[in-house]
């Protein structure tokens, strides 16, 4: 696994599986604000939030 940043990575992942921030977060349960947070590495997700992003 890459050494980056939790909100590089979920930034990553997303677009690899081609996920709008829209759709990755209803799926996830949070709002696009928040994933948009995550992303930008201004939040730090809870475990059970990145257990929801992973999955």
């Amino acid at each position: 696994m890459p050494d980056m940043p939790t909100g590089a990575l979920v930034r990553l992942y997303r677009i690899e599986r081609r996920m709008s921030t829209v759709s990755l977060a209803t799926h996830a349960g949070i709002t696009v604000r928040y994933l948009e947070m995550i992303e930008a590495d201004s939040k730090t997700p809870s475990v059970p939030v990145l257990r929801n992003l992973s999955s």
